[in-house]
Parts: structure tokens; C-alpha cells; sequence
């Protein structure tokens, strides 16, 4: 059985999201939209794939997540915890949800 550190269970759920980024450390780079796919999500956060490089540990993020049956999106402020990068420029990342 594998080792789980997490403290609630993850559900396998894909959509599209976006996200804005709101404050990278130790960069002065401006907000920037990124959009990628749920891979699952949980009570405390949820595991994306993305394509961009400049996404790191830390970041301050707010999701952009659609509520298919009203059409509209809810924003989630979230920290990303870790960055995995799968092949050139496609990224797993790792969120939690702060708010």
C-alpha cells in the first residue's frame, strides 16, 4: 500500500482551468493568465497539467474554476506546492486551496 500523506482523499475530476498568477518569489514577473486541465481534486486542493516553465513552488495563484451546470467560474486563491515537469514545457502541479 502505498505511503499517503495527504489529508483527504483525492477525486479523479478533468476540466479546464485557468489561473492567474499573482505573485511569483523571487521574480518580477507580471501576472499571467495560464490555462491547463484538472487531473483531480480534493477538500484541500487539486493536481493540474499545465504548459508553461516559469510556474514554481510558492506561487500565489488564483483558479478559475467553471461550474458547468450555471456557466460560470469560481475563483479559488491557491498556493502551488510542488511542479513535477512530465515532458518539454508540460508541467503536473500540485495546489492547495487558501480561501
Amino acid at each position: 500500500m502505498e505511503n499517503e500523506t495527504r489529508g483527504s482523499e483525492r477525486l479523479g475530476y478533468a476540466c479546464q482551468v485557468s489561473f492567474v498568477t499573482l505573485g511569483i518569489p523571487g521574480s518580477s514577473r507580471r501576472a499571467c493568465t495560464v490555462r491547463g486541465k484538472t487531473v483531480n481534486i480534493s477538500n484541500e486542493g487539486m493536481c493540474l497539467r499545465v504548459k508553461k516553465g516559469f510556474i514554481k513552488v510558492g506561487s500565489i495563484i488564483q483558479v478559475r474554476m467553471p461550474v458547468r451546470t450555471l456557466k460560470v467560474t469560481v475563483p479559488i486563491l491557491s498556493e502551488i506546492r510542488w511542479v513535477k515537469e512530465e515532458k518539454s514545457m508540460d508541467y503536473t502541479i500540485g495546489i492547495r486551496f487558501i480561501s
